[in-house]
């Protein structure tokens, strides 16, 4: 495992030099700029009733920014014989994703007394609060075909920071809120005057994800109504009630002229009903001309029933999945594991380490990848990768997101079973001078639904053409 973090930072060192030599330089006055994209292919899709059916499908993905404000549609439009696909637009939630994401301002890098407001609303994605102890690389895009509408913002009020998520609007889900401020920042030439204590809560609201196995936490749980468990301690799972955990953090600057702004902090974590995590880690941020570069790096001492980034990328799929138990002879019998299940088997304390690096170049380039190896833990690792070029001034435009959990050896990471990673990538070239066409590779995990709860995830994978018209 310790040959992975090597080459992780290998490849973090090679990438800052990728994007000190790719800022392009930018003038010009300030103006609409309007981009749209289209999927089209065929696409093979559950109905209501759980079959599938094929239908000709165009999504149509306009966006617009001007200044503080972006914005971006999203239009469905799919066909078969039977006429329009019904489902799209038959939910309340239907509606509100056709604005796919309306936000202001920019999200800031660092917690400042000055920070302005940012407010973002419809998909999530890479949302944190605080040092990510709780709330890390969150996203609420991990269903296409379900989508959700999410709120998460930031703002500070009379040198006071507040920032927050709400998952989804429409039911219940994950929630966060952080309050952090400067308790001696009027004491002039206080030793003291920037260090910074931050407050955080966080939870779910979902049912879904309550349940564990009664009789032996950890160990998957079968359905209410099933007659017989042919095991002991195969159980009917029992709700351990809503998910809620705090943090308290304290943060100090420290002055060191390669950087401009270093900062090592501390976070005291708890699960309520469960356990408790420690962290200590150390955060800097440097700019060059255009590029804004961030790196972290974290010692974790994880307690009993506790797990740290509670709410990562693939929470959504952690939730609740479905899963097999075998008897022993041969035959085997359905289960459901949840992530809350396995939080309450989590029965020993464990050392852990979290890398994380970002950097970015005016909003038009941007890496952003993270790693936690926990060394005394098989399979106790989580990578992250996220890379974007959409540069108007280049003929082309790249998306590529990856996420794995349950990461034991570097060849798990490409590698590992497919219920545990998801990757999507999106090329497009310019094939003339406003056009772009290319494909988008999308892996997703889509909820399966049975008398009204989600007992687990369905992961799908589809390619689709991709049209980009540059305005």
């Amino acid at each position: 495992m310790h040959r992975l973090s090597v080459i992780f930072l290998v490849f973090l060192i090679f990438d800052v030099g990728l994007a000190r030599a790719q800022a392009p330089d930018s003038t010009g006055p300030e103006r609409m700029a309007i981009g749209f994209d289209a999927e089209v292919g065929l696409l093979r899709i559950k109905n209501a009733d759980g079959d599938k059916e094929t239908y000709f499908s165009a999504v149509l993905l306009p966006t617009f920014s001007k200044g503080n404000w972006t914005a971006g549609g999203r239009i469905k439009l799919r066909l078969n014989q039977g006429g329009i696909r019904e489902e799209d637009y038959n939910d309340f939630v239907d509606i509100l994703s056709m604005a796919r994401f309306v936000q202001y301002g920019f999200e800031p890098i660092t917690e400042t007394p000055e920070s302005d407001l940012y407010v973002r609303g419809g998909e999530l994605e890479n949302v944190q609060l605080g040092y990510g102890q709780l709330i890390g690389e969150y996203r609420n895009t991990i269903s296409v075909d379900h989508p959700q509408v999410g709120i998460a913002g930031s703002q500070s009020v009379n040198g006071r920071m507040f920032s927050g998520l709400i998952s989804s609007i429409t039911r219940p889900g994950v929630f966060g809120l952080r309050h952090s401020f400067w308790p001696f920042a009027a004491k002039e030439g206080h030793r003291l005057q920037e260090a910074l204590l931050g407050v955080t809560v966080a939870g779910d609201l979902n049912p879904d994800g309550f349940l564990v196995n009664p009789d032996a936490p950890g160990v998957p749980y079968v359905d209410e109504d099933t007659e017989q468990n042919p095991l002991v301690a195969i159980v009917p799972g029992e709700s351990a009630g809503t998910l809620v955990m705090a943090s308290v953090d304290i943060g100090l600057p420290l002055h060191y002229d390669a950087f401009d702004d270093l900062l090592v902090y501390s976070e005291l974590a708890k699960i309520s009903g469960h356990g408790t995590g420690l962290s200590l880690g150390l955060k800097g941020v440097k700019k060059h001309g255009d590029i804004l570069m961030e790196a972290l790096l974290e010692q974790r001492l994880i307690g009993k029933e506790y797990l740290p980034n509670y709410f990562n990328s693939l929470y959504r799929a952690e939730r609740v999945q479905t899963t097999s138990i075998d008897l022993g002879d041969g035959t085997t019998i359905p289960a459901f594991q949840s992530k809350r299940n396995l939080l309450a088997g989590q029965n020993e304390t464990l050392v852990g380490t979290f890398i994380a690096f970002e950097a970015e170049v005016r909003g038009k380039y941007r890496f952003r990848t993270s790693f936690e190896e926990i060394w005394n833990k098989a399979k106790g690792g989580w990578f992250h990768m996220d890379i974007r070029v959409r540069d108007p001034a280049l003929p082309y435009q790249v998306r590529f997101m990856f996420d794995r959990v349950n990461v034991g050896q570097l060849e798990d990471i490409w590698g590992g079973d497919s219920g545990d990673g998801i990757l999507r990538l999106e090329l497009a070239y310019a094939f003339w001078e406003k056009l772009l066409l290319g494909f988008r590779f999308r892996q997703s995990f889509e909820p399966v639904e049975r008398l009204g709860r989600i007992v687990g995830q369905d992961k799908r994978t589809r390619i689709e053409p991709n049209i980009v018209i540059r305005l």
